[in-house]
């Protein structure tokens, strides 16, 4: 999903590491991060249930279509253009007003 003013990605979510723990740390939490991510990716099958469980709308199509909005490629790399979209999106909010100028860099790794 792309905005229609940055025309860059549209951050949905983040994983966040408190910065006391350091960013090795925080490395290795998105080691760890990943390799689930690519476990999740080579074994589809193995939430469904779960996901079956837990899902609002029980179409299989409907429960594909949001896994595939929400889990993608960006989930395990967000790459440079996702890196962009997360930092016009926190100029915006300090340019507004909402967010103060961060002490440290926003990305860990």
């Amino acid at each position: 999903m792309v905005g229609k003013k940055t025309s860059l990605p549209i951050p949905l979510g983040c994983i966040a590491v408190k910065r006391d723990l350091g960013p090795a740390f925080a490395c290795d939490i998105q080691e760890l991060i990943g390799q689930s991510i690519d476990h999740a990716f080579l074994h589809p099958g193995l939430a469904h249930d779960y996901i079956q469980t837990h899902a609002r709308e029980l179409d299989e199509n409907v429960i594909q279509q949001h896994i595939r909005l929400y889990v993608n490629e960006f989930s395990r790399d967000i790459g440079r253009a996702g890196e962009e979209a997360i930092l016009t999106f926190f100029e915006k909010g300090r340019a507004a007003g909402f967010l103060p100028k961060p002490r440290y860099p926003l990305f860990a790794c």
